[in-house]
């Protein structure tokens, strides 16, 4: 993942906030930030009418990524900010691609077996990082196209639930969480 030193934080405050939501829509902050678009185009236009792509390819070899390059690589294609995906797979899991919480949630990306079925997955499906990560991204794509790439919200939302906005406080907890991560790893 491509690191800045362009702007530094002491504390999460209100304009890093505005910067992270202008930065998860791709807009240049202080530098030159290419997305890679012409990969993700044909995919992105899938994924936006509905169909979950990058999840099933039984002819394509088999590599072993780490999380965070299956969580940037997922982000790409999906056309969203790689730096706010990997900090919210960091926020969920940890990265630990074994991880179930108490309310069942699965693997990296923490996603509940009722989610898997918009990803057409299985629920054992969510226990491969790969497929686990791009059904997450594909997800949390959703809930920012629901918020208007209003990145608090959406990370609210991908945790608790739209219903959860603003309200839950273990939600609201976890945005601020999932942003600290983000701001760390762009220092």
């Amino acid at each position: 993942m491509k690191k800045t030193t362009a702007l530094k934080y002491g504390t999460l405050t209100l304009a890093s906030c505005v910067i992270i939501n202008i930065a998860a829509r791709g807009l240049t902050i202080g530098q030159d930030y290419v997305w890679s678009h012409a990969v993700a185009t044909a995919e992105a236009m899938a994924i936006s009418a509905g169909k979950a792509v990058g999840l099933e390819q039984p002819h394509s070899p088999k590599i072993d990524l780490s999380p965070d390059q299956l969580c940037e690589r997922a982000a790409l294609r999906a056309g969203i900010n790689p730096v706010i995906n990997c900090a919210l797979m960091h926020g969920e899991s940890g990265g630990n691609p074994l991880a179930i919480s108490n309310m069942g949630a699965i693997g990296l990306m923490q996603v509940m077996p009722f989610n898997a079925k918009l990803c057409r997955l299985e629920s054992k499906d969510l226990l491969d990082p790969e497929k686990n990560v791009a059904c997450g991204t594909f997800l949390f794509k959703r809930e920012l196209e629901r918020f208007n790439y209003d990145v608090v919200k959406a990370i609210q939302s991908y945790n608790g639930g739209p219903d959860c906005v603003g309200v839950c406080r273990e939600s609201v907890a976890h945005s601020f969480k999932v942003l600290k991560l983000a701001v760390r790893s762009i220092r």
